[in-house]
């Protein structure tokens, strides 16, 4: 049965022992120099019935991103949350993290969408797991997650766009996430750490100040001067900060008697930044942007050149991640035999609601809490 102009058509490829021997064939609406419509093959298929199924689909609701790689699903997807950030509904944080687990996605780019199965996806999810990066780290579980989400999203945009019919991507497993990252510091490690800091290895006091305040690597650059809590003789005792979550933003973060010398000096380090850590700290940083170091940047040109350094000289210390500071806080908390709310508020991961202005005794009692850990 002939169609009409516009519809499409189908056709045989002969005198071959092809797989898919049924193609659809459509008018992209450009013309020739001689003035005929151009056309361009969609799809091949196995059956007729195939493909003038999918043919009748495409005459109702032409899909023009049919044939895209997930890398130009990506793209397009991309270009529209940029949008979103730039109209303020979304962070430069969650950019960050779509950017970041595009890069494990990439033996996958060059595929079109709408042939990439729950399998393959699995496959290339359990590669990135076992694979470790440039730093010889394997990924930790949040950043599996967030691949995972990445697939999601644009698969879920895959949908809305006629390429699929479901999302292959929410059936995802993640694989069992390395230790690495919940690994603590052990008591040697410690002192040799702050062995090193005394002696002046760069950036090594800060290692000392992460796992005796249970900061996050990102709260910690971003940490500012305002909110910052002193005694009566104008000795540091606690600083205001966090930014994660409602429970972890804005909470009072009580200094460690050992680490008060290295939190008034960087406090004091440039009076014209509102950062603890001001970016001015490193003459290698980026100028441009914001005053307070990017936290990728931080970490690899400074947390882990410290520990590089200290290993130089014969340290002999694990090369863990900064998450590990945190668990080292906790380890050490429980330790001390704080209570387990008091660990939850201090390190910003419970619900409880915190107020924005602080008493005095609010300062002493949680500075206390942290005393009792012995280093």
């Amino acid at each position: 049965m002939r169609r009409a102009n516009g519809q499409g058509s189908i056709y045989r490829i002969k005198g071959r022992n092809v797989r898919k021997p049924y193609v659809v064939r459509v008018c992209t609406g450009e013309r020739t120099a001689k003035g005929d419509y151009k056309r361009a093959d969609i799809d091949s298929f196995a059956t007729l019935r195939e493909a003038e199924a999918f043919l009748a689909k495409y005459s109702n609701h032409p899909i023009d991103w049919y044939n895209y790689t997930l890398e130009e699903l990506y793209n397009e997807w991309y270009a529209r949350r940029e949008k979103k950030f730039q109209q303020g509904k979304i962070k430069r944080q969650a950019l960050d993290c779509n950017r970041a687990a595009w890069v494990h996605l990439k033996p996958l780019a060059k595929k079109k969408v709408r042939v990439l199965t729950t399998d393959q996806l699995q496959s290339q999810l359990d590669l990135i797991a076992e694979n470790p990066d440039s730093r010889g780290k394997l990924p930790s579980k949040s950043a599996l997650e967030k691949v995972k989400s990445l697939l999601s999203m644009l698969f879920d945009f895959a949908v809305d766009h006629d390429i699929v019919d479901r999302n292959y991507a929410k059936s995802l497993d993640i694989p069992d996430a390395p230790e690495g990252d919940r690994l603590p510091w052990s008591d040697l490690e410690r002192a040799k750490i702050e062995k090193a800091a005394e002696e002046g290895v760069e950036w090594a006091a800060c290692i000392v100040m992460l796992y005796y305040s249970g900061l996050r690597i990102e709260e910690f650059v971003t940490l500012k001067k305002f909110g910052a809590q002193f005694s009566e003789d104008g000795r540091l005792m606690a600083l205001v900060g966090g930014n994660k979550s409602a429970a972890g933003r804005d909470r009072l973060i009580p200094i460690h008697p050992k680490t008060e010398k290295y939190w008034s000096k960087w406090y004091n380090y440039d009076p014209s930044s509102e950062y603890v850590i001001p970016k001015s700290a490193s003459p290698l940083s980026r100028k441009r942007g914001a005053d307070h170091f990017n936290k990728d940047w931080w970490r690899e040109n400074c947390y882990y050149a410290a520990i590089d350094k200290i290993n130089a000289g014969g340290g002999g210390i694990r090369r863990l991640s900064p998450h590990s500071c945190r668990h080292t806080f906790a380890t050490l908390a429980m330790a001390a035999d704080i209570p387990s709310e008091k660990i939850a508020m201090l390190m910003g991961h419970s619900d409880f609601k915190h107020t924005k202005r602080y008493t005095h005794e609010d300062v002493t009692d949680l500075r206390a809490c942290v005393a009792r850990i012995i280093g």
